[in-house]
């Protein structure tokens, strides 16, 4: 392969270079802006405010040319990352390590949101496709993920692109269990409070599948991300989760059964804890559900949690366990 396939503009000593050289010049425009501002007021106390306006429309046009030369620094380097990712003569390991510094500029919510402008969003969703390695397809999931968290724009721009939604569905069947993991957080980004994608993602069959991949996923991480995403469905706007969950007896069946073969566990890690807090956050948020109130104590989830909350694993583990009790409790049985 020649230099030029294999060269990076970004690899991760130079991003974290990068990163704080970012760091280095925001710090000093706001010291810069902070000492004017003061000088300033100065000058506006002693010689009055014209002079003092003056300054100030310098100082912002100076922020504005030291911010646009920051951004487009960052904006070539992601429109460069973005050709070598689709670079067909890049290899899979290479063309990870690109993602993983393209990622690391979206961080930056106005660099996930110019990430299509400069051409890098069509070749990370093309890394989605199963002819690429387990890495890279991971890798690509993360940086969808990242890139919606927090920027409605991104996710209305993702809706642009047809194959988006079809790619995630495939990756949530994937034979990996880490890029299914990582493609229920990535979905779970696209969903949350969007209520544009739901439809095209239910008539997809996706909501059919992530249920599955709450309930019956054997990979613990996969089925710790999808409750995690049931037990906020319904403060997120997608309400129909719950609702699919609970219209299954044999999907909240599951679920207390997972929950009962971790009763005996020993529960030592952080993530063991944050999985049964999603466990029992999950079946929290079923047992909003009238009709659900019933199966739940036909699976006796109220024996598994009395045995749960006598071990007292975790403040708050324990308070949701109180609190689904009290659920079950006050409905009478």
């Amino acid at each position: 392969m020649s230099n030029d396939n294999t060269r990076q503009v970004a690899p991760t000593q130079q991003n974290e270079e990068n990163t704080r050289r970012i760091t280095r010049n925001l710090q000093s425009l706001l010291h810069w802006s902070i000492e004017n501002s003061a000088r300033d007021n100065d000058n506006c106390n002693q010689h009055g405010c014209n002079h003092s306006m003056n300054s100030l429309e310098e100082q912002l046009v100076m922020n504005r040319k030291w911010l646009d030369t920051i951004l487009t620094s960052d904006t070539e380097a992601m429109r460069t990352l973005g050709e070598q990712i689709g670079n067909p003569d890049v290899d899979d390991s290479t063309r990870s390590k690109l993602l993983e510094d393209l990622e690391a500029y979206i961080e930056d919510i106005n660099c996930a949101v110019n990430m299509d402008r400069v051409g890098a969003l069509k070749p990370v969703l093309e890394c989605l496709r199963g002819i690429h390695s387990e890495s890279v397809r991971a890798k690509a999931l993360e940086v969808v993920g990242s890139a919606m968290q927090d920027s409605t724009e991104v996710r209305e721009t993702l809706m642009n692109y047809k194959e988006a939604i079809p790619l995630l569905i495939e990756r949530m069947r994937d034979s990996s269990a880490v890029v299914r993991a990582k493609a229920v957080r990535a979905v779970s980004a696209l969903l949350r409070n969007f209520s544009s994608a739901i439809g095209p993602f239910r008539s997809a069959k996706g909501g059919e599948i992530l249920v599955q991949m709450a309930t019956t996923d054997e990979d613990r991480a996969v089925r710790h991300r999808a409750l995690f995403f049931l037990e906020h469905c319904i403060q997120s706007e997608n309400d129909w989760f719950a609702v699919e969950v609970a219209a299954s007896p044999a999907s909240i069946a599951n679920i207390v059964d997972r929950l009962r073969t971790r009763q005996g566990d020993d529960i030592q890690h952080a993530n063991d804890v944050s999985e049964l807090e999603a466990i029992i956050g999950a079946l929290n948020t079923l047992a909003s559900f009238p009709k659900t109130i019933s199966v739940l104590h036909d699976a006796g989830l109220l024996q598994v949690l009395e045995k749960l909350e006598v071990r007292e694993i975790h403040e708050d583990l324990t308070q949701k366990i109180q609190q689904l009790r009290n659920k079950l409790s006050e409905s009478g049985n």
